[in-house]
């Protein structure tokens, strides 16, 4: 009875050592989300701060063109 007892408590704190390894597995994994979502909203930025310059100079130049045409 003991010896099984024994095992059962060996094969406890193995399930508990996968158990934890496992749950770190997913801390990290929730960080590495959290660090990812942080650099997307970054990156957006960026793309955000050269797409509206170039949209208004694209606009700028269509106006120019087309209500100050020089050519008449």
């Amino acid at each position: 009875m003991q010896t099984l007892d024994k095992r059962f408590e060996v094969d406890a704190a193995r399930t508990d050592e996968c158990l934890k390894g496992i749950e770190d597995k997913i801390g990290d994994l929730k960080q590495e989300v959290s660090d990812l979502r942080t650099q997307q909203r970054a990156t957006d930025s960026r793309i955000l701060t050269f797409i509206f310059p170039a949209l208004a100079a694209t606009l700028g130049l269509w106006a120019k063109v087309v209500f100050f045409d020089t050519k008449a």
